[in-house]
């Protein structure tokens, strides 16, 4: 991409290091989000060639909830990062209207935790720098984290210069204690931090240390402590707070060991329940203190008095003592009159029957259950309309519920790609476990039915593999061209004997090949035609492996309720053209 194919720039927003606009992309004809970093930045060769190094790696990245990175461009010494523009709020803007409601707060929590825990397991990459304006909710409710490896410029020397000299470029009411000291290296335990005081901003409406001066924040990140989130917003639940407060522990090594971790104290929060955390003295410092027993009114700026104390004399407690001693006395006593339990009345035997000869049991013809296909059993050669009902359905969900669906469609997808249908229903049994509104669990129970009827079809490629049993075929695995003779298939497993030469001698030599090791394109040719929905996704889920995005494309049609998103993806796999 050159500068050449952008124009109509519009800048819609500027920060302390860069500017950032938003321009269309002649050569794709698309919106796209341009940033452009202050020249006094980009000037040192050194941190620029680290700086394009995790630029170069976060553009790799494919996920829901991060926004893609496209191109680099240098222009009259200037560099132009080309990113995906995203219709919406930023966080910020959102919560200028006040406090989210805490639900949202915990799936945007989880959402990014997924995410960050996708870039460092991926790419090796943390963020440095989470705040509410990197946080962007999509007009669809998809909230996706921006910025991600374009803030290398915030590693331990770059601070330290700024810290050393008392002037920051940039607000700090989100960096992290070790940032604010600039002593050590930065790990993901560092964006664990700054996501929490995110999170607290989100669930209270108030900044951390907003009231404060820059540097005084700095100070306070390292030292001191901000109210606890229900003596201020009290609808917060226990377990979102106690969230807040692990990740804004004091010193990293008390925060989570890993995002995983993280990630299953999120789900526990969301389901309602309260976390496992240690108290008194034991307990580790964290930035947000622990919650009062009793929160007195703004208004209030004297102390509750405390009550008189009533002294009660000796021989007033000897006449009440006596008085319950007679009542205890009297009831004992009229218990004791009362008359007794009669048993009940013996019951008299009951008459003996004649004996009964018991006859032949003649032969029942066993009944048949007539069982009924389900109406989203996918359609031989046609294309299902499950897309639009789902999207009709979505309607009625909110918009937490929209962004968790959207994850689990992901999640399926992933599964049905790979005719991996027993993780796929894995995954809709544990979303069950929790309560959802009716229309998302129709819309679960839609994806259910519709699994289960592929998965009755079994995987299509064993069914193709089978047919070839006890016939020589050509096959490459691994890159290497082999003959073979297959002699059965079971549990993406082909049992075969694989013809080799020795000498002037060809033997056959038992082999077990893995389906996944069997070039894409030569599994698409096993398959055959693409006439049922099921060969579909399969070829669909082969052709994205060997980058066949025109046929991609062409099967994603008929995919049933997965082909929207199925064209989605190819689309987001489409390189753009230099």
């Amino acid at each position: 991409m050159n500068i050449d194919e952008l124009e109509n720039f519009e800048q819609i927003g500027e920060g302390g290091m860069a500017a950032v606009w938003k321009a269309h992309q002649t050569s794709l004809d698309r919106e796209v989000a341009v940033k452009i970093f202050r020249t006094e930045l980009t000037s040192n060769a050194e941190k620029m060639s680290a700086f394009m190094q995790e630029t170069k790696a976060a553009a790799s990245l494919k996920h829901p909830n991060i926004i893609p990175i496209y191109d680099s461009i240098e222009h009259e010494g200037a560099y132009y990062f080309v990113m995906e523009y995203v219709n919406g709020h930023t966080s910020a803007e959102l919560l200028g209207q006040g406090p989210m409601p805490w639900k949202r707060v915990v799936l945007i929590a989880q959402s990014m935790a997924e995410a960050l825990e996708y870039a460092q397991k991926t790419a090796n990459l943390i963020h440095r720098n989470i705040k509410p304006a990197n946080i962007i909710i999509s007009d669809d409710g998809i909230p996706k984290l921006a910025d991600l490896g374009l803030t290398v410029y915030m590693d331990t020397k770059y601070l330290a210069e700024q810290l050393q000299v008392r002037l920051l470029e940039f607000p700090p009411n989100f960096m992290s204690p070790e940032q604010c000291r600039s002593k050590t290296t930065f790990d993901c335990r560092t964006d664990m931090y700054s996501l929490g005081a995110t999170l607290y901003h989100m669930i209270t409406g108030v900044v951390p240390f907003g009231e404060f001066p820059t540097m005084q924040v700095v100070d306070m990140h390292i030292n001191g402590h901000l109210p606890n989130p229900r003596d201020v917003q009290p609808s917060t639940p226990l377990g979102l707070a106690q969230l807040i407060a692990r990740l804004m522990m004091k010193d990293p090594n008390d925060r989570y060991a890993s995002w995983g971790d993280a990630i299953k104290d999120i789900k526990k929060v969301l389901a309602g329940r309260v976390l496992a955390v240690k108290q008194g003295r034991s307990a580790p410092d964290s930035t947000i203190s622990p919650a009062t027993k009793k929160v007195l009114s703004p208004q209030s700026s004297k102390a509750l008095p405390e009550p008189d104390t009533v002294v009660v004399p000796i021989w007033a407690r000897g006449i009440t003592w006596s008085v319950l001693c007679l009542w205890w006395a009297y009831t004992v006593f009229m218990i004791c009159r009362l008359p007794p339990i009669m048993p009940p009345p013996p019951v008299p035997p009951e008459p003996k029957k004649a004996a009964v000869v018991a006859k032949p049991v003649t032969a029942v013809k066993p009944v048949v259950a007539q069982v009924t296909k389900p109406d989203t059993q996918p359609d031989n050669g046609k294309a299902t309309n499950g897309a639009a009902q789902s999207a009709q359905s979505a309607l009625d969900v909110s918009n937490e519920e929209m962004i968790l669906l959207h994850s689990l469609r992901n999640k399926l997808s992933e599964c049905i790609m790979s005719q991996n249908f027993n993780e796929a229903i894995a995954y809709i049994a544990q979303e069950k476990q929790y309560t959802h509104s009716p229309a998302f669990d129709s819309e679960t129970d839609k994806m259910e039915r519709y699994i289960n009827a592929l998965s009755g079809q079994g995987s299509v490629i064993e069914a193709a593999l089978k047919k070839n049993i006890n016939r020589s075929m050509s096959v490459t695995v691994n890159g290497t061209k082999c003959n073979v003779t297959v002699k059965g298939v079971e549990n993406g497993t082909v049992r075969a004997e694989m013809q080799s030469t020795v000498g002037s001698a060809t033997i056959l030599k038992p082999i077990n090949i893995q389906i996944s090791q069997i070039d894409p394109v030569e599994q698409i040719a096993l398959i055959g035609p693409a006439d049922t929905e099921a060969k579909c996704i399969a070829i669909f889920g082969l052709s994205m492996r060997s980058r066949d995005y025109k046929l991609a494309l062409k099967a994603a049609e008929k995919c049933g309720p997965f082909a929207e998103l199925f064209k989605s993806k190819v689309a987001a796999e489409v390189p753009a053209p230099q």
